[in-house]
């Protein structure tokens, strides 16, 4: 869902598995598309506190 368009099942589902610790799975069902497209270009914008731990390591 958050990495690529999966087309909805024949009930307007569109769904995602999850896994965790000792597979423990966990359904994700969503009613619309969780990323709309926008052009080709795809932002990723850190956190505030990843960008703090990069300035202070390199200082």
């Amino acid at each position: 869902m958050i990495v690529g368009q999966n087309a909805a099942a024949p009930d307007g589902l569109r769904r995602c598995h999850l896994f965790g610790a000792q597979l423990q799975s966990a359904e994700v069902k969503a009613q619309t598309a969780f990323v709309a497209p926008s052009g080709g270009g795809y932002f990723f914008v850190p956190s505030l506190t990843a960008l703090r731990e990069v300035v202070l390591a390199s200082s």
